[in-house]
């Protein structure tokens, strides 16, 4: 039967931070989530909470939002039972919440990729490798909501961009809400992959304070819930989230044309095959390569950029290589794809520089040359994860091809 349990012995600090959270729980002066965050970042490094969330597509949430309850009913416990009946307690919470009835949850995305692509086969392909589709507007249904204006429902329905959803049956809004985030990043990830490799991200502005120093202009600013009949969850609530859903700028950054780097279906065989596990990482790459992506200062972009390809460079070698051999695999995969002497020779420079942004916190140091360099590695890194998928069965296998 799954069940939580302790995967640690050393449960010291679990105990202290129950006993704190007694001492507190009536002050009305203290928000008791700081320790609510410390009880589920305790449990998700020291038991199988986790896994067992996801499993049954429940988010921490649950977990916070019963903390109160669960620490009220041990509060009484003499010190040799308190982390058994904290335990017991918390499985009582799981139970529950997984003994309910799934539901179908969807989320609308609203997006700035222009409505013109409503019907672009490339786009349409593309969205399929994710889960995600076009949603048609005239699907939400307002008949529940005797309080929502004609002007509300107008709003919806003359938005001049794509909605996507991303649908989910599950016990847990929260859940769904934190995996559609990680699909569409993934997606504008690819997106801005196959639009933007290999291409430097020198850019000019009259004002360099206020050069934006993005590699993509993907954006998403709203994301609606609704049920499997496609009534909004709390409308009225959620009608702040329409009003501002509205006002994004177009993106310029899809194409589809016959200039594009990389052609739209280079996933296309790794979706078809039946390694869910490798699909996953690359799809949790992408997620980062966007995020990386759409930094507007160039030291986070350049940060986030070398952290991605230091992931999955750990990923395949082990996560207790040093720092200088992981810029040796940098290296060795520009060389690998053709990357000439005078290129990769900035790497020696760029680990310092790197190390002085996140350890000596030294701004300004980094320029676009830098950030082009960082992007390109991360890109061939995810490239070359692409080029060899038939041959491995998980992340780790590729070393033998490096």
């Amino acid at each position: 039967m799954d069940k939580i349990h302790y995967t640690s012995d050393n449960l010291d600090i679990l105990k202290q931070t129950i006993t704190d959270c007694f001492e507190i729980m009536d002050n009305n002066r203290i928000d008791n989530n700081y320790y609510y965050e410390s009880l589920w970042d305790f449990m998700a490094g020291n038991s199988n909470i986790r896994e067992l969330f996801n499993e049954y597509g429940l988010s921490k949430y649950v977990f916070t939002w019963n903390c109160f309850k669960i620490l009220n009913r041990i509060k009484d416990s003499s010190d040799e039972d308190l982390l058994d009946n904290f335990e017991n307690e918390v499985n009582l919470i799981f139970l529950k919440y997984k003994n309910y009835q799934k539901e179908r949850i969807n989320v609308v995305i609203y997006t700035n990729i222009p409505y013109k692509f409503k019907n672009n086969n490339k786009l349409l392909d593309t969205l399929s490798y994710f889960g995600l589709e076009i949603f048609n507007i005239d699907d939400y249904n307002f008949e529940t909501e005797e309080s929502i204006s004609q002007d509300t429902i107008n709003k919806f329905k003359n938005s001049k961009f794509l909605m996507l959803q991303y649908s989910n049956l599950a016990r847990d809004y929260e859940f769904v809400k934190n995996q559609s985030l990680k699909t569409v990043y993934s997606f504008f990830g690819y997106i801005t992959y196959i639009h933007k490799y290999n291409k430097s991200t020198e850019k000019w502005h009259i004002n360099e304070i206020t050069l934006d120093n993005r590699v993509t202009d993907l954006q998403i600013n709203a994301l609606i819930a609704t049920n499997y009949n496609y009534e909004i969850f709390d409308i009225d609530r959620q009608y702040d989230v329409i009003e501002t859903a509205i006002k994004l700028d177009k993106s310029k950054i899809i194409n589809f044309n016959n200039l594009i780097p990389v052609k739209h279906t280079l996933l296309e065989s790794i979706y078809s095959s039946e390694n869910t596990k490798l699909l996953n990482s690359l799809f949790e790459y992408l997620n980062l390569y966007y995020i990386s992506a759409n930094e507007t200062i160039i030291e986070n972009s350049f940060r986030k950029l070398w952290s991605l390809s230091e992931r999955i460079i750990k990923d395949i070698f082990g996560h207790n290589i040093g720092f200088m051999k992981v810029g040796e695999y940098m290296e060795t995969i520009l060389y690998k794809y053709g990357y000439k002497k005078y290129f990769v020779q900035r790497i020696d420079f760029l680990k310092d520089k790197r190390h002085d942004l996140v350890h000596e916190n030294i701004h300004g140091d980094i320029t676009q040359f830098d950030q082009t360099v960082v992007k390109i590695i991360a890109e061939n890194l995810i490239r070359f994860l692409i080029d060899y998928f038939e041959q491995v069965n998980d992340v780790p296998d590729y070393k033998q091809f490096y």
